[in-house]
């Protein structure tokens, strides 16, 4: 199998995601998505300077109906929770679409072409536009991603190495809220007590200096032996 060149794709300004539901014949519908990297590929070869580049994924509730012969080994749903009153639901699609690319119409474009060629076999739910915020910041004002996967340690996080489904990828996409009118009240150092790292150089605290509650502590993962747990983030603003 060959990778999604949209896998490891570096950032974008801008990007586009859809979200689809099976409509139609399986079997037909598995023949079209076997012709999307032929047309990513076609988007970029049109806009070159564009920086385009396009993936689709499966959802784990409509994998079976359209590839019933074999299942990636550690593909599920997530786990809808709750605690705090906070709510994080399970909102399934059964196929999704990210496009991006450095140019916004490059992105209209490269959608109506993943429209006609899924035409009658499937409706589009959702559909959400991105943005890269200043300089990679999300919108809490924070740089986003300081410890993503660079180069081509990208490929050894992102991709199965080995096995049927070698090459291909587990992608879990979320969707935030932020609170923005609280955040904002909040004074800089408390803003930055809670993410771990300082707000205007992006300068990570000592580790005895971060908070047990601060988001760079939760977030780091480790396996029962010790080694970190890397996932490639590929993240925009809405």
């Amino acid at each position: 199998m060959k990778a999604q060149a949209g896998i490891c794709a570096e950032p974008n300004l801008h990007a586009l995601y859809l979200m689809f539901n099976r409509t139609g014949d399986a079997a037909e519908l598995v023949a079209r998505l076997a012709r999307l990297p032929a047309l990513w590929e076609a988007v970029a070869a049109d806009f070159p300077a564009a920086g385009f580049s396009g993936l689709v994924a499966v959802g784990a509730d409509a994998w079976d109906g359209l590839y019933p012969a074999a299942r990636p080994p550690q593909f599920r749903g997530f786990m809808a929770q709750s605690a705090n009153g906070q709510e994080a639901p399970n909102t399934p699609f059964d196929l999704f679409v990210q496009l991006r690319a450095d140019r916004v119409d490059v992105l209209h474009h490269a959608g109506q072409r993943v429209m006609a060629l899924l035409a009658g076999l499937v409706e589009l739910a959702e559909e959400v536009r991105g943005f890269r915020n200043l300089d990679c910041r999300d919108l809490t004002g924070f740089v986003d991603g300081t410890e993503n996967p660079q180069d081509e340690h990208r490929a050894e996080v992102a991709l199965l190495d080995g096995g049927e489904f070698a090459g291909g990828s587990y992608i879990h996409v979320q969707r935030w809220v932020h609170a923005m009118s609280d955040w904002e009240k909040l004074a800089l150092k408390e803003q930055e007590d809670i993410i771990g790292r300082t707000k205007v150089d992006n300068i990570e605290y000592e580790s005895a200096d971060k908070p047990l509650t601060a988001h760079i502590k939760r977030v780091n993962l480790k396996t029962p032996k010790g080694e970190s747990m890397e996932i490639l983030r590929q993240s925009s603003e809405e």
